[in-house]
């Protein structure tokens, strides 16, 4: 039987690397996200028969993946937390449900008053399709100052592609 923890993503491992497990006495186990301070780990009791790492895990059975298209408000100052974030799947069967960072599940895909920062979420469908997505809320810029600003200027002013959402074509260009 092998384990894993909702909420947490999973890179599995060649057998043939050095195992670095804390988890002695199991024939595999691997820590899930090594800076968590919780050290969540997947593990398990036997060996894992079904699965071929030579080709690639082209003999296991994957279902397709939940796709989720996501709507990103920045805050418009620093400070304010009113950020927002909306998910729509895409493809799934309804109901959803929504975990933003290992919080409790909730039924809609809409997350508001987010401060300045990265976060996780997780959305799972009725028959258990998944999909994970990490994003970013940042600080918006004022548009009317950057007016005739080249990407030199961005580069610059350490200015991060998101961070332009609210601005148009015509706000910057000269």
């Amino acid at each position: 039987m092998i384990e894993i923890l909702p909420f947490q993503p999973v890179l599995f491992k060649n057998v043939y690397d050095i195992e670095e497990c804390v988890c002695p006495d199991t024939p595999y186990c691997q820590i899930v996200n090594p800076i968590d301070d919780t050290q969540y780990q997947i593990k398990s009791l036997t060996s894992v028969i079904n699965g071929n790492f030579a080709n690639a895990g082209s003999s296991w059975e994957t279902p397709e993946p939940l796709s989720i298209t996501i709507a990103i408000t920045n805050e418009s100052a620093i400070g304010l937390c009113d950020g927002s974030v909306a998910f729509t799947p895409v493809n799934g069967t309804a109901p959803y449900q929504y975990s933003l960072n290992g919080a409790a599940p909730q039924v809609s895909g809409l997350f508001e008053n987010l401060c300045v920062g990265c976060n996780f979420a997780y959305i799972v469908d009725s028959l258990g399709l998944y999909s994970t997505v990490e994003f970013c809320i940042l600080k918006n810029i004022n548009c009317a100052i950057y007016k005739g600003a080249s990407i030199q200027d961005f580069i610059d002013d350490n200015i991060k592609l998101g961070q332009l959402y609210n601005c148009k074509l015509g706000d910057i260009q000269p």
